[in-house]
């Protein structure tokens, strides 16, 4: 007979040290672009970043680095 799996919590998010996960309002979101991105944003059209940092604004500790490409369109 096959093992039967159980559904799993769903995990929590990341936080920093001081508790914050990235939805919180003091955690602010630095988009990381490579070459070819930042040559169109100088021309002024957009472009999705290769990944997004989500950073604490009071303790300064990366809370979570998004490098997912639908989850980066999704962000964008």
């Amino acid at each position: 007979m096959p093992a039967v799996s159980l559904p799993s919590e769903p995990a929590a998010p990341p936080r920093c040290r001081c508790g914050h996960d990235r939805t919180h309002a003091r955690v602010h979101a630095e988009p990381r672009y490579g070459f070819w991105a930042w040559l169109l944003l100088l021309n002024g059209a957009s472009a999705v970043p290769r990944r997004v940092v989500y950073r604490c604004g009071r303790c300064g500790e990366a809370v979570e680095t998004v490098t997912d490409p639908r989850e980066l369109r999704r962000i964008h």
